[in-house]
């Protein structure tokens, strides 16, 4: 099976500090950035700082977190820090469908 790949960076837990630092140091440097945000109401902030693609849905969700990583190139992922759920998140993430070349 052939896989296509955008020249996209997938960020996650973009809401923080961290997140939001991470997305503008990859925006400054030219990289085109796709966001994973929990809230429709992050979108706005998001596109002004230079994201390309948003995508809105649930860290605990593996439906979500695929959607969102789906052809990019590479993924920053922050989790929610001291969430109670932060294990789960992170076997999530671990559990990402990815092509052989990862």
């Amino acid at each position: 099976m052939q896989r296509y790949f955008e020249n996209l960076l997938l960020v996650t837990g973009v809401a923080g500090e961290t997140g939001l630092a991470i997305i503008q140091a990859l925006v400054a440097k030219g990289e085109s950035v796709r966001a994973l945000v929990f809230r429709h109401n992050q979108v706005a902030l998001l596109k002004q700082l230079g994201v390309k693609e948003v995508v809105v849905g649930n860290m605990l969700s593996q439906e979500s977190v695929n959607e969102a990583v789906a052809n990019v190139r590479g993924i920053y992922h922050i989790c929610p820090s001291r969430h109670p759920d932060e294990f789960a998140i992170g076997q999530i993430v671990v559990r990402i469908e990815r092509p052989r070349c990862f």
